[in-house]
Protein backbone atom coordinates (compact mmCIF):
# COMPACT_ATOMS: atom_id res chain seq x y z
CA UNK A 1 0.00 0.00 0.00
CA UNK A 2 1.41 3.35 -0.96
CA UNK A 3 0.60 6.50 1.44
CA UNK A 4 0.68 10.32 0.36
CA UNK A 5 0.72 13.05 2.22
CA UNK A 6 -2.52 15.26 1.24
CA UNK A 7 -2.29 18.87 0.73
CA UNK A 8 -3.48 21.30 3.43
CA UNK A 9 -3.50 25.22 2.95
CA UNK A 10 -1.39 26.43 5.40
CA UNK A 11 0.20 23.33 7.00
CA UNK A 12 1.95 21.33 4.28
CA UNK A 13 4.49 24.06 2.73
CA UNK A 14 7.84 23.12 1.49
CA UNK A 15 9.07 23.78 5.11
CA UNK A 16 7.05 21.51 6.82
CA UNK A 17 7.34 19.11 4.50
CA UNK A 18 11.19 18.60 4.60
CA UNK A 19 11.17 18.53 8.38
CA UNK A 20 8.66 16.16 8.50
CA UNK A 21 10.26 14.24 6.20
CA UNK A 22 13.50 14.01 8.07
CA UNK A 23 12.28 12.59 11.14
CA UNK A 24 9.14 10.13 10.13
CA UNK A 25 8.56 6.96 7.61
CA UNK A 26 5.86 5.53 5.81
CA UNK A 27 5.22 8.67 3.08
CA UNK A 28 5.87 7.76 -0.57
CA UNK A 29 4.68 11.17 -1.97
CA UNK A 30 4.26 14.95 -0.86
CA UNK A 31 1.86 17.83 -3.28
CA UNK A 32 2.39 20.97 -2.47
CA UNK A 33 -0.81 22.86 -1.11
CA UNK A 34 -2.69 24.12 -4.20
CA UNK A 35 -0.83 26.45 -6.58
CA UNK A 36 -3.09 29.39 -8.35
CA UNK A 37 -1.53 30.64 -11.59
CA UNK A 38 -3.37 33.60 -13.24
CA UNK A 39 -2.76 34.47 -16.94
CA UNK A 40 -0.52 37.46 -15.91
CA UNK A 41 1.79 35.53 -13.98
CA UNK A 42 1.77 31.40 -13.78
CA UNK A 43 4.01 30.69 -11.04
CA UNK A 44 5.28 33.59 -8.49
CA UNK A 45 8.46 34.01 -6.20
CA UNK A 46 7.13 32.49 -3.62
CA UNK A 47 5.71 29.20 -5.91
CA UNK A 48 8.81 28.86 -6.73
CA UNK A 49 10.09 28.03 -3.52
CA UNK A 50 7.33 26.06 -3.37
CA UNK A 51 8.26 23.91 -6.05
CA UNK A 52 11.79 24.49 -5.92
CA UNK A 53 14.23 20.93 -6.15
CA UNK A 54 16.50 22.78 -3.59
CA UNK A 55 13.62 22.77 -1.09
CA UNK A 56 12.01 19.56 -1.52
CA UNK A 57 14.97 17.43 -1.60
CA UNK A 58 15.01 13.59 -0.68
CA UNK A 59 10.70 13.51 -1.33
CA UNK A 60 8.70 12.39 -4.45
CA UNK A 61 6.83 16.15 -4.78
CA UNK A 62 3.28 16.73 -6.66
CA UNK A 63 2.69 19.94 -7.54
CA UNK A 64 -0.82 20.84 -7.11
CA UNK A 65 -3.16 23.65 -9.43
CA UNK A 66 -6.25 25.50 -9.00
CA UNK A 67 -7.28 27.00 -11.76
CA UNK A 68 -10.61 26.69 -14.30
CA UNK A 69 -8.46 28.70 -17.11
CA UNK A 70 -7.44 25.74 -19.00
CA UNK A 71 -4.74 27.48 -20.88
CA UNK A 72 -3.35 28.60 -17.66
CA UNK A 73 -3.27 25.06 -16.45
CA UNK A 74 -1.56 24.40 -19.29
CA UNK A 75 1.46 26.73 -19.61
CA UNK A 76 1.43 26.30 -15.87
CA UNK A 77 2.20 22.63 -16.58
CA UNK A 78 5.30 23.51 -19.36
CA UNK A 79 7.45 25.71 -16.56
CA UNK A 80 6.89 22.76 -14.08
CA UNK A 81 7.91 20.07 -16.86
CA UNK A 82 11.04 22.52 -17.62
CA UNK A 83 12.07 22.60 -13.74
CA UNK A 84 12.17 18.47 -13.99
CA UNK A 85 7.77 17.74 -13.05
CA UNK A 86 6.58 14.99 -14.63
CA UNK A 87 3.28 14.95 -12.95
CA UNK A 88 0.67 17.81 -12.08
CA UNK A 89 -2.27 17.63 -10.24
CA UNK A 90 -5.25 19.55 -10.77
CA UNK A 91 -7.58 20.36 -7.83
CA UNK A 92 -11.11 19.86 -8.02
CA UNK A 93 -11.62 19.24 -4.79
CA UNK A 94 -11.03 22.53 -2.23
CA UNK A 95 -14.31 23.46 -0.79
CA UNK A 96 -13.73 26.41 0.43
CA UNK A 97 -16.20 29.23 -0.19
CA UNK A 98 -12.97 31.84 -1.34
CA UNK A 99 -12.73 29.42 -4.20
CA UNK A 100 -15.73 27.41 -5.06
CA UNK A 101 -17.44 31.04 -5.46
CA UNK A 102 -15.06 31.75 -8.48
CA UNK A 103 -15.61 28.16 -9.94
CA UNK A 104 -12.59 26.77 -8.82
CA UNK A 105 -11.60 23.85 -7.13
CA UNK A 106 -15.18 21.74 -5.90
CA UNK A 107 -17.02 24.32 -7.27
CA UNK A 108 -15.68 23.68 -10.74
CA UNK A 109 -18.12 20.17 -10.27
CA UNK A 110 -21.12 22.18 -10.58
CA UNK A 111 -20.60 22.90 -14.28
CA UNK A 112 -20.16 20.08 -16.10
CA UNK A 113 -19.92 21.40 -19.81
CA UNK A 114 -17.48 23.53 -18.98
CA UNK A 115 -15.34 21.05 -16.79
CA UNK A 116 -15.26 18.77 -19.72
CA UNK A 117 -14.45 21.10 -22.42
CA UNK A 118 -11.38 22.38 -19.72
CA UNK A 119 -10.31 18.88 -19.71
CA UNK A 120 -10.84 17.97 -23.45
CA UNK A 121 -8.10 20.69 -23.56
CA UNK A 122 -5.77 20.32 -20.85
CA UNK A 123 -5.38 16.70 -22.11
CA UNK A 124 -5.31 17.44 -25.76
CA UNK A 125 -2.43 20.14 -24.90
CA UNK A 126 -0.67 17.80 -22.29
CA UNK A 127 3.50 18.44 -21.64
CA UNK A 128 3.09 16.03 -18.39
CA UNK A 129 1.14 13.43 -16.47
CA UNK A 130 -1.89 15.11 -15.34
CA UNK A 131 -3.76 13.94 -12.02
CA UNK A 132 -6.86 15.00 -10.28
CA UNK A 133 -8.00 15.40 -6.74
CA UNK A 134 -11.71 15.78 -6.51
CA UNK A 135 -15.25 15.60 -4.75
CA UNK A 136 -17.99 13.38 -5.47
CA UNK A 137 -20.60 16.72 -6.83
CA UNK A 138 -21.41 20.00 -4.99
CA UNK A 139 -24.48 19.59 -3.27
CA UNK A 140 -26.39 15.76 -4.47
CA UNK A 141 -24.69 12.17 -4.84
CA UNK A 142 -26.61 12.20 -8.27
CA UNK A 143 -23.80 14.49 -9.75
CA UNK A 144 -21.35 12.06 -9.51
CA UNK A 145 -22.68 9.73 -12.26
CA UNK A 146 -22.10 12.60 -14.90
CA UNK A 147 -18.90 13.56 -13.45
CA UNK A 148 -17.55 9.75 -13.45
CA UNK A 149 -18.63 9.51 -17.05
CA UNK A 150 -16.70 12.91 -17.74
CA UNK A 151 -13.73 11.93 -16.07
CA UNK A 152 -13.78 7.95 -18.03
CA UNK A 153 -13.21 9.76 -21.35
CA UNK A 154 -9.98 11.28 -20.61
CA UNK A 155 -6.13 10.05 -20.13
CA UNK A 156 -6.09 10.86 -15.94
CA UNK A 157 -2.82 9.49 -14.98
CA UNK A 158 -4.54 9.23 -11.04
CA UNK A 159 -8.09 10.07 -9.80
CA UNK A 160 -8.15 10.73 -6.46
CA UNK A 161 -11.13 10.70 -4.87
CA UNK A 162 -12.91 12.45 -1.37
CA UNK A 163 -15.77 10.81 -1.57
CA UNK A 164 -17.99 14.03 -0.28
CA UNK A 165 -19.73 16.64 -1.78
CA UNK A 166 -18.92 20.03 -1.85
CA UNK A 167 -21.48 20.94 0.64
CA UNK A 168 -20.24 18.35 3.49
CA UNK A 169 -17.42 20.30 3.41
CA UNK A 170 -15.18 18.21 5.95
CA UNK A 171 -18.24 16.68 8.23
CA UNK A 172 -20.38 14.08 8.17
CA UNK A 173 -20.04 10.37 7.06
CA UNK A 174 -17.55 9.80 3.17
CA UNK A 175 -20.04 8.20 0.55
CA UNK A 176 -17.26 5.19 0.17
CA UNK A 177 -20.39 3.84 -2.27
CA UNK A 178 -19.26 6.84 -4.40
CA UNK A 179 -15.60 5.21 -4.39
CA UNK A 180 -16.98 2.15 -5.12
CA UNK A 181 -18.90 3.39 -7.88
CA UNK A 182 -15.18 4.37 -9.27
CA UNK A 183 -13.25 1.56 -8.65
CA UNK A 184 -15.86 -0.20 -11.12
CA UNK A 185 -16.12 2.00 -14.12
CA UNK A 186 -12.38 4.15 -14.52
CA UNK A 187 -9.61 2.17 -15.93
CA UNK A 188 -7.10 4.84 -14.62
CA UNK A 189 -5.84 4.46 -10.91
CA UNK A 190 -7.97 5.45 -8.06
CA UNK A 191 -7.10 6.97 -4.37
CA UNK A 192 -8.64 7.00 -1.60
CA UNK A 193 -8.63 9.98 0.17
CA UNK A 194 -10.76 11.27 3.73
CA UNK A 195 -11.03 10.76 7.21
CA UNK A 196 -8.15 8.24 7.45
CA UNK A 197 -7.13 8.97 10.93
CA UNK A 198 -5.96 5.79 12.59
CA UNK A 199 -4.54 2.42 11.48
CA UNK A 200 -7.90 0.58 11.87
CA UNK A 201 -9.16 3.25 9.40
CA UNK A 202 -6.85 2.61 7.10
CA UNK A 203 -7.59 -1.25 7.30
CA UNK A 204 -11.13 -0.94 6.87
CA UNK A 205 -11.06 1.17 3.28
CA UNK A 206 -8.49 -1.23 2.32
CA UNK A 207 -10.00 -4.32 3.37
CA UNK A 208 -13.14 -2.85 1.65
CA UNK A 209 -11.33 -1.85 -1.64
CA UNK A 210 -8.49 -4.44 -2.24
CA UNK A 211 -8.19 -2.86 -5.94
CA UNK A 212 -7.08 0.76 -3.99
CA UNK A 213 -3.17 0.37 -4.43
CA UNK A 214 -2.65 4.17 -2.61
CA UNK A 215 -4.44 5.79 -0.05
CA UNK A 216 -4.07 9.69 0.93
CA UNK A 217 -3.99 10.95 4.03
CA UNK A 218 -4.09 14.60 5.84
CA UNK A 219 -5.24 15.92 9.05
CA UNK A 220 -4.44 11.96 10.38
CA UNK A 221 -0.77 12.79 9.33
CA UNK A 222 -0.34 16.00 11.06
CA UNK A 223 -2.38 14.47 13.97
CA UNK A 224 -0.19 11.23 13.99
CA UNK A 225 3.00 12.16 12.02
CA UNK A 226 3.77 7.87 13.32
CA UNK A 227 0.44 6.71 11.22
CA UNK A 228 1.86 5.92 7.94
CA UNK A 229 4.67 3.98 9.81
CA UNK A 230 1.55 2.29 11.47
CA UNK A 231 -0.49 1.39 8.37
CA UNK A 232 2.87 -0.21 7.12
CA UNK A 233 4.20 -1.81 10.03
CA UNK A 234 7.41 0.34 10.24
CA UNK A 235 9.67 1.91 13.15
CA UNK A 236 7.90 4.66 14.82
CA UNK A 237 9.37 7.41 16.06
CA UNK A 238 9.14 7.83 20.04
CA UNK A 239 7.67 10.57 21.71
CA UNK A 240 10.90 12.56 22.67
CA UNK A 241 11.30 12.46 18.48
CA UNK A 242 7.94 14.38 17.80
CA UNK A 243 9.04 16.74 20.24
CA UNK A 244 12.13 17.40 18.68
CA UNK A 245 10.48 17.81 15.29
CA UNK A 246 8.35 20.54 16.43
CA UNK A 247 11.49 22.20 17.99
CA UNK A 248 13.33 21.94 14.65
CA UNK A 249 9.98 23.24 12.68
CA UNK A 250 9.39 25.87 15.21
CA UNK A 251 13.15 27.13 14.11
CA UNK A 252 12.88 26.47 10.12
CA UNK A 253 9.11 28.86 10.43
CA UNK A 254 11.21 31.12 12.10
CA UNK A 255 14.29 31.45 9.38
CA UNK A 256 11.42 31.22 6.26
CA UNK A 257 9.36 34.51 8.25
CA UNK A 258 11.95 36.34 10.18
CA UNK A 259 9.46 36.95 12.50
CA UNK A 260 8.84 34.97 15.95
CA UNK A 261 4.86 35.90 15.62
CA UNK A 262 3.97 34.25 12.71
CA UNK A 263 6.15 31.40 13.44
CA UNK A 264 4.20 30.83 16.68
CA UNK A 265 0.90 31.13 14.89
CA UNK A 266 1.94 28.48 12.60
CA UNK A 267 2.51 26.28 15.12
CA UNK A 268 0.34 26.61 17.07
CA UNK A 269 -2.25 25.31 13.85
CA UNK A 270 -0.36 22.60 13.68
CA UNK A 271 -0.67 21.48 17.22
CA UNK A 272 -4.26 21.58 17.34
CA UNK A 273 -3.99 18.41 15.33
CA UNK A 274 -0.39 17.28 16.78
CA UNK A 275 -1.99 17.25 20.65
CA UNK A 276 -3.69 14.14 19.52
CA UNK A 277 -0.38 12.00 19.58
CA UNK A 278 0.39 13.43 23.35
CA UNK A 279 -2.67 12.54 25.38
CA UNK A 280 -4.07 13.75 28.62
CA UNK A 281 -2.22 17.01 27.45
CA UNK A 282 -5.59 18.95 27.34
CA UNK A 283 -4.07 21.99 30.01
CA UNK A 284 -0.64 22.23 27.58
CA UNK A 285 -2.71 22.79 24.70
CA UNK A 286 -4.77 25.38 26.45
CA UNK A 287 -1.91 27.14 27.27
CA UNK A 288 -0.58 26.86 24.11
CA UNK A 289 -3.28 28.52 22.84
CA UNK A 290 -2.51 31.48 24.60
CA UNK A 291 0.77 32.11 24.03
CA UNK A 292 1.35 35.29 22.27
CA UNK A 293 5.25 34.81 21.28
CA UNK A 294 7.84 32.59 21.60
CA UNK A 295 9.47 32.53 25.07
CA UNK A 296 5.34 31.71 26.34
CA UNK A 297 5.19 28.93 23.06
CA UNK A 298 8.08 27.15 24.20
CA UNK A 299 6.55 27.16 28.21
CA UNK A 300 3.68 25.54 26.53
CA UNK A 301 5.04 23.23 24.54
CA UNK A 302 7.49 22.21 27.38
CA UNK A 303 4.33 20.73 29.05
CA UNK A 304 3.50 17.74 26.23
Amino acid sequence: MKIDLAPMEGLTDYTFRGVFNKYFSGVDRYYTPFISPTSTRYLTPRDYKEVALENNEGMRLIPQLLTNNAEVFTETCRELKEMGYTTVNLNLGCPSGTVTHKGKGAGFLKYPKQLREFLDYIYSHAVCDISIKTRIGTADKEEWSELLNIYKDFPINELIIHPRLLSDFYRGPVHTDAFKQALELLKCPVTYNGDITTVEKAEKIIEAFPDTFRIMIGRGLVADPNLASKIKGLECADRKTIKKFTSELTDAYIEKFHDERIAVNRMKSIWIYLVESFPGSEKALKQLKKAQNLVQYKSAVMQF
